[in-house]
């Protein structure tokens, strides 16, 4: 009962007030339309210092909702642009990956965007743009499409010079042998039966081979990134699963025989030491114990 009677009151005293406000403006309205139609000054008028103040506001609220100079706002816009035109590409070549090689481009354009905003000589940008607020968006974007770049290995696929990119010889002769020996694989791809894969393992077995070692090079030298991780990953996956390739065959055979003789020959050789040895002993022992003859 006693909350009904409350929640009466509190209804009634907000009726009241939306009612006084709606008058006041409704006067303050008449007043200043009454002024306008009598063509007289407002410079004598007792709301003039409300209205003034209220401009002021709408202005400065103006300001904090755009906030930076026409050229900063332009930076931002790049940079949005840029950063935009990265992350469309990256999913675009996410699989199978070739976003190092593809979206390098895009890449270098987000980071002169935002060394551009971020650089000593613009100090203005850096702090309407990047620095402006706490949680500092434009900073964490960076971040992140830096992130996908170094995670990747991206660098390693390319010699930089004055923010400049230029794909290793070493990544395009990979990028090439996998696409080789793919087409190969891809022969083979329709049939599904044991002796169609048995030739796709003997007809493709060189290209794999040679794709292979030369990737074990560049491991070695520290020259694969995220692009040429997976196609071979993608290609090594073709070959012992999809294909069902192994190493033994009958170009295999042979060569596992000659290598099976070759590790029993000491074996063999020391057998035959020892039989020989055991067959002059039983014989000098057969002489010894003889009589000789009266």
């Amino acid at each position: 009962m006693h909350f009904h009677n409350l929640k009466l009151f509190l209804t009634t005293l907000l009726v009241c007030c939306l009612y006084k406000v709606e008058s006041n403006l409704q006067d303050h309205l008449s007043v200043f339309t009454q002024l306008n139609k009598d063509d007289r000054s407002f410079d004598d008028h007792p709301g003039l210092p409300i209205l003034n103040a209220f401009r002021q506001k709408t202005d400065l609220m103006t300001a904090l909702d755009g906030g930076i100079s026409p050229h900063c706002q332009e930076e931002l816009q790049n940079f949005s642009n840029h950063s935009s035109a990265f992350i469309s590409c990256v999913l675009d070549n996410a699989r199978p990956l070739h976003y190092c090689s593809l979206c390098v481009s895009n890449y270098v354009q987000v980071q002169q965007s935002y060394n551009s905003m971020n650089e000593a000589g613009n100090q203005s940008c850096d702090n309407e743009i990047i620095s402006a607020d706490q949680i500092q968006v434009v900073s964490k974007v960076w971040s992140f499409i830096d992130l996908i770049w170094t995670t990747s290995a991206c660098d390693k696929c390319f010699v930089t010079s004055n923010d400049t990119y230029h794909m290793r010889n070493e990544t395009t002769q990979m990028i090439d042998m996998v696409d080789v020996t793919l087409k190969c694989f891809n022969l083979f791809s329709n049939s599904t039966t044991p002796s169609h894969s048995k030739d796709a393992c003997t007809v493709c077995e060189k290209r794999y081979n040679e794709a292979n070692d030369f990737y074990w090079d560049l491991d070695e030298k520290n020259m694969l990134c995220a692009d040429l991780i997976d196609a071979m990953n993608y290609t090594r996956y073709s070959w012992g699963i999809t294909l069902n390739c192994h190493p033994v065959y009958e170009t295999s055979i042979g060569i596992i025989i000659i290598s099976t003789i070759v590790a029993l020959l000491p074996v063999l050789f020391y057998l035959i030491i020892y039989l020989k040895g055991a067959a002059t002993g039983d014989n000098y022992h057969v002489m010894d114990t003889g009589h000789p003859s009266s």
